[in-house]
């Protein structure tokens, strides 16, 4: 639950945080989605079309989220196969299988959100 929550708080904290640069390219687009709702999936994949995340950040964002997707909305059980890296460690979605880790697993991934979310927040400010 402590991913799941870290996850959720980075979301709400991403939107509350474009609204603080109304001129930045994010805002913009926030903008033009008007009545459609602002996922941090959609806020992720902008900032990557934007070059303000890169490759590999754009990579772990995607594992982490759907590791966090997997366990809101499947009990845990991959709909895709994929694996990614992540600092070392092997994430990997096995379609209809439940998602399996070490001990550290949830701890390692919260604390990459966190830095992930940092360097975005960063990148965004400048």
């Amino acid at each position: 639950m402590q991913f799941i929550s870290s996850v959720s708080s980075i979301e709400y904290c991403v939107k509350e945080t474009i609204n603080l640069y109304p001129k930045h390219p994010l805002a913009t687009w926030c903008r033009k989605q008007r009545k459609r709702k602002i996922y941090l999936s959609g806020t992720i994949n902008e900032s990557k079309l934007i070059g303000l995340i890169d490759d590999k950040e754009y990579e772990s964002w995607r594992c982490i989220l759907g590791v966090r997707n997997a366990l809101v909305h499947n009990n845990g059980i991959a709909d895709y196969d994929r694996t990614y890296q992540i600092d070392g460690m092997t994430v990997s979605f096995v379609k209809g299988k439940m998602l399996r880790g070490k001990l550290d697993f949830f701890v390692k991934l919260t604390e990459k959100v966190t830095d992930l979310y940092y360097s975005w927040i960063v990148k965004l400010a400048k």
